[in-house]
């Protein structure tokens, strides 16, 4: 009674996606964001999805999508979308 969506890439602190480093105005030029950005992505939307599939799962009976990893998008926006969890087949 239970599935396991582990994202790749995901972190517990999302805003270090946009981390710019300890002094951005000192220093413009210092820019972590690029390094975290090739290793890091936003987990708040992939919780949204995941959420929606546990309210199909519970409120419309519909099965849940099976464990799986959800991959890191190589483009597209994902600061406010996942990709779709993979339905039950």
């Amino acid at each position: 009674m239970y599935r396991y969506y582990k994202i790749e890439g995901g972190t517990h602190v999302d805003s270090l996606y946009d981390y710019l480093g300890p002094d951005p105005i000192k220093n413009p030029d210092y820019k972590l964001r690029d390094k975290f950005r090739e290793k890091l992505r936003p987990m708040l939307p992939c919780y949204k999805a995941a959420f929606d599939r546990l309210v199909e799962w519970v409120e419309e009976k519909k099965p849940p999508p099976k464990n799986q990893t959800i991959p890191k998008p190589t483009e597209g926006d994902v600061v406010n979308s996942c990709p779709e969890l993979k339905k039950q087949e």
